[in-house]
């Protein structure tokens, strides 16, 4: 193999640029320019394909994962009795403790007061969910998507974190204060602050959702700090959580003395919608690369085409000389190997380089309210990158193995007559 592998680079693809012999220059073959351009173009289209889809999975997951309680516990009549259909956290935090499965997976429990209220100004007002949450609940996953203002103590009873939507709404801004009424038995006012304003970009969450510490509404439910609405379970790989939540229900329901019917709810079937989307995405994707597979192949077999008939002597001078088919068709896939070699540098830079921009610059931008983000999202996974050219090359090879039988059809006494 090394000495069909010496031949081919010595030889030059006819039509490729170089030096004639009297040292005029020829340009390089328009079709071997526009096969390399193809393939290059197509590996670029798939190298941005797969960045942008990565991105747009991550992003959607992270806000999801970040926002959303990978597990929500909650009694099972809370719809209907209301306020009275509480949980016990401790209840919760000893069923997951006292099994090694649910130990080992679940990261966090954060007990949350659940209470819905409206914000009203002079010229406007606002029905919002609120959820109290206690200290166990990670501030940070709200704290990135802060736009003005902090996130407020935990102590604090008189701060909340609102959308910008909402806040854009009631024309509020962090540190101005709003009156808040607490819908129940009995309404009950505040004056509240604006601690934050937090923009997620998620219409789900961001267009509903009001936050504070439970300190703020304790003392209006009076209710101590083991009772809760629902109770967040956050857990080591949200991608599992319906397994987890399964296991956590039979936890729960087998518990000695246990007289709640409890339902659980994990993330992935809260908000399938936008994992059927990301699904989706998926799909997209697939058909793009397979397309662009498709058209990398025949590009790749018109390459090793055109030079098998414009090297139609040297194939016979080979064949003279005693060299097997075998040999002969190598000679001629490593000549086409150094096409496509520079067909992949050319597209790898070219759709890297797209990639790094849009990721950088932001060039390209979405409408918020259809793709929950302002921009499309890029994530260069090396791997990834890695792994969609190796499939690139091992389909680029075995297209070519058929084509190259037609390098056996030459007969030596005739070609070696070709010009």
């Amino acid at each position: 193999m090394k000495r069909w592998w010496y031949i081919a680079r010595r030889l030059q693809p006819e039509g490729q640029a170089g030096v004639m012999g009297d040292g005029e220059r020829t340009g390089g073959s328009p079709g071997r320019i526009v096969a390399e351009a193809t393939i290059a173009t197509a590996l670029a289209i798939m190298i941005v394909s797969l960045c942008v889809t990565t991105g747009f999975k991550h992003e959607i997951e992270r806000k999801l994962y970040g926002l959303v309680p990978h597990i929500e516990v909650s009694n099972a009549l809370m719809p209907s009795v209301g306020d009275s259909a509480l949980v016990d956290i401790h209840a919760v935090t000893g069923a997951i403790s006292s099994d090694e499965y649910l130990a080992h997976h679940v990261r966090s429990v954060s007990g949350e007061l659940v209470k819905p209220i409206m914000l009203k100004t002079d010229d406007n007002f606002e029905a919002l969910r609120l959820r109290a949450v206690d200290g166990n609940f990670d501030w940070q996953s709200i704290e990135g998507y802060l736009v003005e203002g902090t996130i407020p103590l935990r102590t604090d009873t008189m701060s909340i974190v609102v959308s910008r939507h909402i806040a854009n709404r009631l024309t509020l801004h962090a540190g101005e204060r709003v009156m808040a009424y607490f819908v129940g038995e009995n309404i009950k006012a505040r004056r509240l602050t604006i601690a934050g304003v937090y923009e997620t970009q998620l219409d789900a969450f961001d267009d509903v959702t009001a936050l504070a510490g439970r300190a703020l509404v304790e003392p209006i439910m009076r209710v101590d700090s083991s009772a809760c609405h629902s109770i967040a379970i956050t857990v080591d790989d949200p991608a599992m959580s319906e397994p987890i939540a399964y296991s956590l229900y039979s936890a729960l329901m087998s518990a000695p003395g246990n007289s709640v019917q409890y339902s659980l709810v994990p993330v992935t079937l809260k908000h399938r919608q936008f994992f059927a989307w990301l699904d989706m995405l998926d799909m997209n994707v697939t058909v793009i690369i397979i397309l662009m597979l498709i058209v990398s192949c025949f590009a790749v077999i018109s390459t090793l085409l055109m030079i098998v008939l414009r090297r139609t002597s040297t194939i016979g001078l080979l064949k003279a000389l005693g060299a097997p088919d075998r040999g002969v068709r190598a000679v001629f896939i490593f000549l086409t190997l150094k096409s496509l070699a520079r067909a992949l540098l050319i597209g790898n830079v070219l759709g890297l380089t797209l990639a790094l921009v849009q990721h950088h610059f932001h060039i390209i931008h979405l409408d918020p309210a259809s793709y929950y983000m302002n921009s499309v999202p890029i994530e260069i996974s090396p791997i990834a990158i890695v792994l969609l050219n190796a499939g690139f090359i091992v389909v680029s090879l075995l297209s070519l193995l058929i084509p190259s039988m037609a390098v056996t059809r030459v007969s030596p006494a005739t070609s070696m007559r070709v010009e």
